[in-house]
């Protein structure tokens, strides 16, 4: 320890020098991890402080991953020396632990959030159109351009129904034969699509397909392409070809929903009814079915919504010139 002079002064006057201590500096050094350690708690304290109110911080640093790998390599670690300059905190964290920084729920779903929403439409021959259509889904994507709402449009295909190959004609199948359960999704658009919808025009819709086969293969529809809102336009193909009666086509629809949410519980839903069609020979039970159906969806839409899963009804059937006696929208 050495000695020192200072001289105070009040106004009028000067006192004498007085003799003070002086210190000189410490050579002591302290292992690596508890200067980590003193670092990291100096800073946060700091950063608390500047920020209050905030939340109080644990006073138990080692339920962090960062200090626990710092207490790890600490002992092949030389003592910190005089003159040695550490990089700041964050950075040397990042460093030694960069296995450790992996994004939490809350922060994958902030930044998914921030971008596009995901649209997965799911539907039959009236969704995915056939060669040389535009589709709705091709309108329903330039509404959402021109509404300003970023989408990306989901789903395991992207073209529309293409012609069958040239081939002669062909007998009839056989009674009791296996249906052909064979689809095409290769075909194009019309000439005037535009072409960024061309690069993302994913859905799943299949021609003939039908509530009863989907609600069996939309949950690993949705673990390929996860979504956060479907639009579902299905149940014609249910009662036009005989897979169920009106109650067997909700009960359908109802186990689409519940099984899509059992991916993601957060889902959105736009469920369409459905428009008649044009009078097919000796089914005079298909309108009466058609009415029956959309009158009874709405109410098993309505006690199936949830604040976290939303579900809407679109009435194509009344906005949709479609009826049994004619159909000049369907033109």
């Amino acid at each position: 320890m050495s000695v020192g002079a200072i001289t105070t002064a009040t106004a009028g006057s000067t006192s004498q020098a007085q003799p003070v201590p002086s210190i000189a500096p410490s050579t002591e050094t302290i292992p690596f991890a508890s200067a980590v350690q003193i670092e990291a708690s100096a800073s946060m304290e700091s950063q608390r402080l500047a920020s209050i109110p905030a939340i109080p911080l644990p006073t138990n640093t080692t339920q962090y991953p960062q200090y626990q790998a710092a207490r790890k390599i600490a002992p092949v670690m030389p003592p910190v020396q005089a003159g040695v300059k550490f990089p700041e905190r964050p950075d040397m964290v990042a460093n030694l632990t960069p296995s450790f920084n992996t994004s939490t729920f809350e922060q994958s779903h902030f930044k998914r959030q921030a971008s596009s929403t995901r649209v997965l439409v799911v539907g039959d021959s009236i969704t995915q159109g056939q060669q040389g259509d535009y589709t709705w889904r091709y309108r329903i994507w330039q509404w959402f351009q021109s509404s300003g709402i970023p989408v990306q449009m989901v789903g395991p295909y992207k073209g529309t129904k293409s012609p069958p190959p040239p081939r002669p004609p062909q007998p009839p199948p056989l009674y009791g034969a296996p249906a052909d359960t064979s689809f095409t999704t290769d075909g194009g658009y019309a000439a005037g699509v535009d072409s960024e919808f061309l690069s993302q025009s994913n859905h799943f819709a299949v021609w003939g397909r039908a509530a009863a086969v989907d609600k069996a293969l939309i949950a690993g529809v949705l673990q390929q392409n996860p979504a956060d809102l479907m639009l579902l336009f299905l149940g014609f193909n249910d009662l036009g070809w005989f897979y169920s009666d009106v109650a067997g086509t909700l009960a359908s629809i109802q186990t689409l929903i519940t099984n899509a949410r059992s991916v993601n519980p957060s889902l959105k839903f736009a469920v369409a009814n459905i428009p008649h069609r044009t009078h097919i020979g000796g089914r005079d039970d298909l309108v009466s079915g058609t009415d029956l159906y959309n009158g009874q969806l709405p109410g098993l839409l309505s006690r199936m919504s949830t604040t976290q899963s939303p579900i809407h009804l679109v009435d194509i059937a009344g906005n949709y010139d479609c009826q049994d006696d004619g159909c000049p929208a369907g033109k």
